[in-house]
Formats: C-alpha cells, structure tokens, sequence
C-alpha cells in the first residue's frame, strides 16, 4: 500500500503511471498502477483508504497533485468483495 505523503511526491516528481478510482462497496479507493503492480491508498488506520463520494476523492487527488485519473465504475450497485 502507499500512504499519502508517497502519492503526493510521486505526483510531484511526474512519477505517476496511473491513478485508478476503483468502486468498492461502500465507496471508492485510489489505486496507483506502476507496470503490472498495483497500489492501493492507505489509510491512517491500516488497510484501504476508501472515499464514500467521488467528489470528495476528486478534491482529495488534486491537493496532492493528482489531476488527471480513470475511474473504474463496474461495481456500481453491486456488493462484490474489493478486489486489490
């Protein structure tokens, strides 16, 4: 997993492939895919970082640095366990 002070660097230095807002039940969670290998945001917590609106993601990804993303909406009202 990345925390946020990573995707706010790595925006910073241009080092990002791409940005993924994946729809998981309950929300949505930032993905960062490098090559193959995929990364979920990290909350403070421990496990994924998840936004229930994708408004407040969007505000969230462009404070970091963030301004250009995929959003990955095929879960959309369904309850399929989230996949990362």
């Amino acid at each position: 997993m990345i925390d946020t002070p990573v995707l706010r660097q790595l925006a910073r230095l241009g080092s990002l492939e791409e940005v993924i807002a994946r729809q998981v039940p309950g929300g949505f969670v930032v993905i960062v895919r490098n090559g193959i290998e995929e990364e979920a945001l990290l909350a403070q917590r421990g496990g994924p970082r998840t936004f229930r609106h994708l408004d407040t993601l969007c505000s969230f990804l462009a404070q970091v640095g963030v301004l250009r993303f995929t959003v990955e909406a095929g879960n959309f009202g369904t309850q399929n366990a989230l996949r990362i």
